[in-house]
């Protein structure tokens, strides 16, 4: 995916891209779609990495789908560009325990974003 993807979809609220192989996002894949509300990215096990600018023009964006992926670190500043985020799922990614997933487990504990399967977020290497 790249900034052309959805050139003219600027009205488009709803993008399910789960399950599609998927394997990287360039940083401005997203860039055109200011009114989007809900993204499904779960699914995708080659997606092991997300630049923090990707979601940054998403400002409307409430529902986050991230779950089931091969993500292995997140920056939490990338989360709080989404000022209206509601929910985000993480679950089941080989999380790589380094300190910037001390910093995403301490965004997790401080959010009012709703986490889904909070329990189901584990660290796969040290």
């Amino acid at each position: 995916l790249d900034e052309r993807s959805f050139k003219g979809l600027s009205s488009l609220e709803y993008l399910d891209l789960g399950y599609t192989k998927m394997m990287d996002l360039n940083e401005w894949c997203f860039y055109k779609l200011p009114n989007l509300e809900t993204l499904v990215l779960s699914g995708n096990l080659n997606l092991s990495t997300i630049h923090k600018n990707t979601f940054s023009r998403l400002v409307n964006l409430k529902f986050l789908k991230l779950h089931e992926c091969g993500l292995k670190h997140l920056e939490p500043d990338f989360l709080e560009m989404m000022p209206m985020l509601e929910w985000v799922s993480l679950y089941e990614n080989p999380w790589r325990c380094d300190s910037t997933m001390c910093k995403l487990m301490r965004w997790m504990e401080t959010t009012s974003v709703s986490i889904a399967n909070v329990d189901k977020i584990k660290c796969s290497t040290p």
